[in-house]
């Protein structure tokens, strides 16, 4: 199995998490033939070369990869895609950089290995959903016709953090997710679910899809806890001088249970939040006046 992993810009937390999502992996190496990072800033991964391919993709690439439609999120199709192709029939496991493996990978690979799909969960049919943004997708894409594919009711929006494809069929599920992308974006449906909402229509339609989610964890609703946990990981394991083989070790004993991957906060919070810090910012900021600098 292949693993794949995307990274753009300087934002550290970012390559932290894909940092702390590969060693989960390695800490069951045997299982995993290459993991691959797509990313624009190769150097923050340096420590991890003799393990990792790190495909750096240049400005030009990356806009072609957003098409037509200079749609950021196309380019996890492409990088799939990409991926499909190096290892023609061996399975690709795409991976958020905030995803971490908590059970056992074997099980995964040998479903895909039998024709099985995955994402990371089910969320649900998509014209049972509640929020604003889904309901007005469902109005935009209901009865449409996308790929040969025409989108009813029973149709699911499944979690995008994990797609896992047995990558059997010459890339006919990229093809497919790339051609329903396309044309939604050409319709103007609503951007922040498109390339979510292709994958689950293609890979449902070509390999029918299941739950990663008793293997693999997604923190994405909680993400502050887990990014300091993780931080803190990393900061131990500097300052202890662990090798890369000793900090795949320590990974065995992390308990993942002590952090909840899923928290709702609700909007109030956050407005409150904000206002509070707007009305009472902090006082007496201070800087230093290094005066000897030149």
């Amino acid at each position: 199995m292949h693993l794949l992993y995307i990274t753009f810009g300087e934002n550290i937390s970012h390559h932290i998490q894909a940092q702390f999502s590969i060693f989960t992996f390695l800490s069951q190496q045997k299982e995993i033939t290459t993991i691959n990072i797509v990313t624009d800033h190769a150097a923050f991964y340096k420590n991890l070369k003799e393990r990792i391919n790190v495909i750096v993709i240049d400005a030009e690439t990356l806009n072609s990869w957003k098409g037509e439609y200079d749609f950021f999120w196309r380019i996890k199709i492409k990088a799939i895609e990409m991926l499909c192709d190096m290892y023609a029939n061996q399975p690709v496991l795409y991976l958020d950089t905030d995803t971490f493996l908590f059970g056992d990978v074997s099980l995964l690979k040998q479903q895909a290995l039998a024709g099985k799909a995955f994402m990371h969960e089910n969320e649900g049919m998509l014209s049972k959903e509640k929020s604003k943004t889904a309901k007005k997708m469902w109005r935009q894409v209901m009865n449409m016709n996308y790929g040969n594919v025409i989108i009813t009711a029973n149709h699911c929006m499944w979690n995008a953090g994990v797609v896992l494809t047995p990558n059997q069929k010459n890339n006919k599920e990229t093809q497919l997710a790339l051609e329903i992308c396309d044309a939604m974006c050409k319709q103007g449906v609503t951007r922040r679910l498109i390339e979510q909402f292709a994958l689950s229509i293609s890979l449902q339609e070509v390999y029918g899809l299941h739950a990663a989610n008793s293997e693999i964890g997604h923190y994405w609703s909680n993400k502050d806890s887990w990014i300091k946990v993780i931080e803190d990981f990393f900061i131990t394991a500097n300052f202890k001088g662990f090798s890369i083989e000793e900090m795949v070790q320590e990974i065995k004993k992390f308990d993942y249970n002590k952090i909840p991957v899923k928290m709702r906060v609700r909007s109030t919070n956050t407005r409150l939040t904000a206002l509070v810090n707007k009305l009472y910012p902090a006082q007496d900021v201070e800087y230093t006046n290094d005066t000897h600098s030149s």
